[in-house]
């Protein structure tokens, strides 16, 4: 309500002064030109009229516009401000400030932009600040300090502007601790795998590969340039290689699930090897968006094992050979002992002949527990 009146009055006061000049200047020129003065009077009196409500008008919408400009402003999703680049005093916050800093507007137009920095920031803010080079969407990265002490990494975006008939910055600071935390990780973890001993390869969600670490490379024979944008498949896999173990993959990667298992690849050179494989999809929004494969060449184990499992297959077989040959044998001493026993008339004798069976018969059960444990592995 206040503000039509304040839109009235003004509109009035420049038509009242349109008029009364116009009426002197009419008046005037009546005196000397003698021209009618009625017709004249009247055509001043619309041209008032009109011109009444177009300042009226325009004022409305400039106050309009105002509004919206501010309400952008305060509702913007993202912490802005305004700085005096003289003072350095917050001159207006925005709700998303207030939130991300936890001082209330009033707190802040009490402040400079000094007291949300470190104070070993604070010197070459100042500088940046004060400094007469004019800007336009200028980004820098700062450390901010929130009402409770705790330290955040942002990125400003400045402009200058002018407010209240002075100049200061327009500022759009976002918070991107947790990214600058993200990259960090990531690198470090690029460190890793650009080191480590495994295999590394990057996919897109398709599966097409984006990189492959140093380790792939001297395994393989194959360098980065060489196998960018291709399937793994199309030159790894070969006629040793699991066609059932290469379905499954696809299947589970179709499923987004990982995979962990034994494949056969083959080098450059055409040499099959085997690898035991670590396939893991990143999905982001329900979508693939990579696929981190992470190859341990097992061949020297895999090899290693084949010897042990044949030796081990050789052995059971003599295990059983040897108790087979040696059971027939035991079985006649048993046969032997029996007669023996049954035509021997010497008391001695027969009791000689029970030791003998006796001890026969435990090396029948040790060779039939020998064979039992042999064959059960």
């Amino acid at each position: 309500m206040k503000k039509r009146k304040s839109y009235n009055r003004v509109a009035f006061r420049a038509a009242l002064f349109f008029l009364v000049i116009s009426v002197v200047w009419v008046w005037a020129t009546n005196l000397i030109f003698r021209p009618s003065l009625t017709s004249d009077l009247i055509l001043v009196c619309l041209i008032t009229v009109l011109i009444f409500f177009i300042v009226k008008l325009s004022r409305r919408f400039l106050a309009r516009m105002t509004r919206e400009y501010k309400s952008l402003f305060e509702t913007h999703p993202s912490p802005m401000w305004i700085v005096g680049t003289d003072s350095l005093k917050f001159l207006e916050v925005n709700q998303a400030a207030v939130k991300q800093y936890g001082y209330s507007k009033n707190e802040f137009l009490q402040m400079t932009i000094l007291d949300i920095r470190p104070a070993e920031d604070r010197a070459s803010a100042r500088d940046y600040l004060t400094d007469p080079t004019p800007r336009q969407m200028h980004e820098t990265v700062w450390k901010h300090l929130k009402k409770d002490g705790a330290e955040i990494i942002v990125k400003t975006i400045a402009s200058d502007v002018t407010f209240k008939r002075g100049n200061a910055k327009l500022v759009e600071a976002n918070d991107i601790t947790e990214l600058v935390g993200q990259q960090e990780k990531i690198r470090e973890m690029s460190l890793v795998a650009q080191n480590t001993t495994n295999g590394v390869i990057l996919s897109d969600g398709e599966g097409r590969i984006k990189w492959v670490n140093k380790a792939f490379e001297q395994t393989t024979g194959y360098q980065l340039n060489e196998v960018q944008g291709k399937f793994p498949r199309s030159f790894l896999h070969g006629p040793l290689t699991d066609k059932q173990v290469e379905k499954t993959i696809n299947e589970l990667a179709r499923e987004q699930k990982g995979f962990t298992g034994d494949l056969v690849n083959y080098k450059k050179d055409g040499t099959p090897y085997w690898v035991h494989l670590n396939l893991s999809p990143v999905v982001v929004n329900g979508k693939i968006e990579n696929i981190v494969v992470i190859q341990t060449d097992i061949t020297e184990l895999k090899q290693q094992s084949e010897k042990i499992t044949d030796q081990y297959r050789r052995l059971k077989e003599m295990s059983f050979m040897t108790s087979h040959n040696a059971r027939s044998q035991l079985t006649n001493i048993l046969g032997l002992c029996a007669i023996i026993a049954d035509q021997s008339h010497d008391s001695e004798q027969k009791a000689l002949t029970g030791y003998l069976k006796e001890s026969a018969t435990k090396l029948d059960e040790v060779m039939h527990t020998i064979v039992e444990h042999a064959t059960s592995q």
